[in-house]
């Protein structure tokens, strides 16, 4: 499904922040899934994607699915990562 979205009041409510904090500084697996869900499913949409890009989330996680990758319990994040990658790659073509 994709979903039509207003960056500039993703951008204004402070949505993204909100949700990378949640996908970078905490310890919280099950807050942490959400969230990179919901980023997922933004990154599903072109305009998704450059938005995305345009606040620098892609970098980000980025090194943060690198920081996952040596935390043991970080592991169950990481197809959640895996599948924001895929989406976003996918909605370029």
């Amino acid at each position: 499904m994709k979903y039509i979205f207003s960056n500039y009041r993703v951008e204004e409510e402070g949505f993204i922040t909100t949700l990378m904090s949640e996908v970078c500084n905490t310890n919280d697996i099950l807050s942490q899934l959400a969230a990179v869900e919901v980023l997922a499913d933004l990154a599903d949409t072109e305009s998704g994607v450059k938005f995305l890009r345009t606040q620098d989330i892609m970098e980000m996680m980025d090194k943060t699915m690198g920081v996952m990758e040596a935390d043991p319990m970080g592991e169950l994040v990481i197809p959640s990562f895996i599948k924001f990658f895929g989406k976003s790659l996918f909605s370029q073509q």
